[in-house]
């Protein structure tokens, strides 16, 4: 009895060794496999981060393609945890989904059995609340790829700040995720050496001859393990030379600093470059060295950014030599178990951006300054013509007659008739500097009188710092356009002024000359003042360059000297040394008598006007002191019809085609000057010959341009009424009524 009870007892034993050594030899299998596709999934995280973030910083659509197809192996899986976290299970609907998806990577060792085995087993049930606790950082790195892609397909293109905002928040999920992979990888670690050492036990007892080869298997999946690891190592080196990349090449500054002391930690060469520090320098270099707001610590600083995660604020920093650059800052906290490990700050230069915002500033200050003088140019001169007119009238009555008594009257009106032209010639200044003509050597101009209107408009800026003295040629005609001419002299004599102390103006002297040299004439420039170093002349034409406060140039005076005397076929020079005061020379192409297009026979002296046949002028004129003071001017010499309105004047040819010259003004109410040329050039275009344009104001580029297509002169408010009569009968000697 007692045998049998032993020899039961034994067979039992057996079957239940046997048993025991299948079922763990299984679950070691089983293992190994899963340990294969937990590495598997293991490298997919990894690939899944290296294209999320590529794609989230630079938008390729390969990227884009990768982490799509990702998702796609992920997603029976996702939904396979999905059915488990339900509070009722449905094992069916798991076996038949395993069933769907057996060749998928992560379900293809998978049954119901096991999943419903795993869920009692605490073990294996830890395992599955890792599992469930990484489904939520799967489907938030879903969104966010999601929203970036839609970002990367609207008009305008994500900032710099919503891309380094999506990557950042991916990091989160991402370490998030490695975590949790690493807590899998530590449980599967455990599992496997439970079930080993179990393994091991049931060996011995039935089995002590495959001890060898259970060490083989043993060995083999240890090298595998090793290899994995390797492979992951590898993995995360590249993650962080890709990081490292990203960081030292941005031409953003990067710095991160210690949140206890707000050490500087790292800093990118950007940084460094921005505050001229040596990489050494950043040893000992704290953020109260740099930014000027005085931060106590990391609480203090980060509360300047808590309105949002994209906040971004405007900060002062200090350069290694004290000078203050404005810094557009963003700030980001590196958390590790929910506590601040590290403060990221990244600062955008805002130089370049603030001195081209002085320079639109000054570019819509001059464009306002040239409209107003346009408009005052416009307003003044008309009433300027016929005041001038009507002295000339008065004076030429007055000089015709013998009496002596008019000589006094006559004297005031010489003198009234010269302030009017004093008048003139200022308006005519600011008219000069309010034209923006394009760059052409097709215009001449006297660049001595250039000089002496310019030196009259600086004249404020010139006469409490130095002495001005001038020393001519004679002859200074050169090819190219007065108005451009004009603002490169204004801008050399104001910088000649800058360079003078005030309040000297006896001790110092700034000289204008002009010299003809060949095809050239040469320009000079010159002053007394503080001179510029040998360095600063290398950098005086780039834009933006200036030794100047910034409140008193933008640094593009003389690169646009530079480009407007290139464009007229010249150069500019520059010869200067500290102390020793700078002279400019402009090399200006000459222009030729013979190459003049001034008239220089008086066609009055070779006309034969009749008295009795006048040539026929219509005068279209809405200002009817204007319109008056011209019959009175040229009353001797023309038949003159006068028409406030254009319209008027065109019913008048209608009826009536026949006239010698036309003599309209340019800017009128209802129909302008140049509507009426047009209707003109339409219905009767012999006429449009006979035209001549006057104006008091400054005319805009395409009414220049109408008038130069079609040979129209134009003449200044006011003008000389010799002028006048010799351009009216130069352009129509022949009186209508001989025709």
């Amino acid at each position: 009895m007692l045998k049998r009870s032993l020899l039961i007892a034994a067979v039992v034993l057996t079957l239940v060794t046997l048993t025991t050594n299948y079922v763990t030899m299984q679950a070691l299998s089983q293992l190994s496999e899963a340990r294969e596709a937990e590495t598997g999934s293991f490298r997919q995280l990894h690939l899944i981060s290296d294209h999320l973030t590529r794609y989230l910083l630079a938008g390729d659509p390969d990227d884009g393609a990768a982490i799509e197809a990702h998702f796609a192996t992920l997603a029976p899986h996702r939904e396979l945890n999905a059915m488990l976290r339900a509070p009722d299970v449905d094992w069916e609907q798991v076996q038949q989904h395993l069933y769907t998806h057996r060749h998928a990577p992560l379900l293809s060792t998978s049954s119901a059995t096991q999943l419903r085995l795993s869920r009692t087993l605490p073990r294996l049930r830890d395992i599955m609340v890792i599992w469930d606790e990484m489904a939520p950082h799967v489907d938030a790195l879903e969104a966010i790829f999601v929203q970036s892609q839609q970002r990367w397909q609207q008009e305008p293109l994500p900032t710099h700040s919503e891309r380094r905002e999506l990557a950042m928040e991916a990091r989160a999920h991402l370490d998030a995720l490695f975590e949790l992979q690493h807590q899998l990888h530590l449980h599967f670690n455990e599992l496997s050496d439970e079930a080993r050492n179990l393994f091991l036990l049931t060996n011995f007892l039935v089995y002590f001859g495959l001890t060898a080869g259970l060490a083989h298997r043993l060995l083999a999946y240890v090298r595998r393990r090793d290899a994995e690891t390797s492979r992951v190592k590898a993995a995360l080196h590249d993650n962080r030379a890709i990081y490292n990349a990203i960081i030292e090449n941005s031409h953003e500054a990067v710095c991160v600093l210690e949140p206890d002391n707000l050490h500087v930690h790292h800093a990118n060469p950007a940084f460094c470059a921005l505050l001229d520090y040596r990489p050494d320098d950043l040893e000992t270099l704290t953020l109260e060295h740099f930014d000027t707001s005085e931060f106590d610590d990391a609480a203090a600083l980060l509360a300047d950014f808590d309105s949002g995660p994209n906040a971004i604020r405007e900060h002062l920093w200090r350069t290694c030599g004290g000078e203050l650059k404005a810094v557009e800052l963003s700030a980001s906290q590196i958390l590790r178990d929910g506590q601040l490990q590290w403060i990221v700050l990244i600062g955008r230069d805002l130089s370049e951006e603030r001195r081209l915002q002085a320079h639109l500033t000054e570019v819509d200050r001059m464009a306002a300054v040239g409209l107003l003088a346009s408009g005052v140019g416009h307003e003044i001169n008309n009433p300027l013509a016929y005041i001038a007119a009507n002295l000339d009238f008065v004076r030429e009555h007055l000089s015709a007659s013998p009496d002596p008594a008019h000589a006094p009257a006559i004297e005031a009106i010489t003198e009234a008739r010269q302030g009017a032209d004093r008048v003139r010639e200022i308006v005519g200044d600011l008219k000069h500097y309010a034209t923006w003509e394009k760059i052409s050597r097709e215009d001449t101009a006297d660049a001595e009188q250039v000089l002496d209107t310019t030196l009259r408009i600086a004249a404020n800026q010139l006469r409490h710092r130095a002495r001005v003295q001038r020393d001519y040629c004679g002859e200074a005609l050169v090819r190219g356009s007065e108005s451009r001419l004009g603002q490169v002299f204004l801008n050399l004599l104001v910088n000649a002024a800058h360079a003078i102390p005030e309040g000297r103006a006896l001790d110092n002297l700034i000289t204008v000359s002009t010299e003809l040299r060949d095809r050239w004439v040469l320009v000079r420039v010159s002053d007394t003042g503080k001179g510029i170093s040998e360095e600063d002349q290398k950098e005086i034409f780039s834009p933006f360059f200036t030794t100047k406060a910034p409140d008193e140039g933008s640094g593009l005076g003389l690169s646009i000297c530079q480009h407007i005397v290139g464009g007229m076929g010249g150069r500019i020079e520059v010869l200067s040394a500290p102390g020793q005061g700078a002279t400019f020379t402009l090399w200006l192409p000459r222009q030729c008598e013979e190459d003049s297009l001034e008239f220089t026979t008086d066609p009055a002296e070779v006309l034969d006007i009749d008295p009795q046949h006048r040539p026929l002028l219509l005068i279209i004129e809405d200002q009817v002191p204007v319109a008056r003071a011209l019959r009175r001017m040229l009353d001797d010499t023309f038949e003159v019809i006068h028409f406030e309105r254009a319209n008027d004047a065109l019913a008048h040819l209608d009826e009536t085609p026949a006239c010698d010259a036309i003599l309209c003004d340019l800017m009128m109410p209802q129909m302008t000057g140049i509507e009426f040329a047009r209707e003109l050039e339409a219905y009767h275009p012999d006429h449009l010959s006979r035209l001549i344009f006057m104006t008091g104001g400054a005319p805009g580029q395409s009414e220049r341009r109408f008038m130069e297509r079609r040979d129209i002169p134009c003449l200044d408010k006011p003008f000389e009424p010799d002028a006048l009569r010799r351009l009216l009968l130069r352009h129509h000697p022949s009186p209508a009524s001989t025709t």
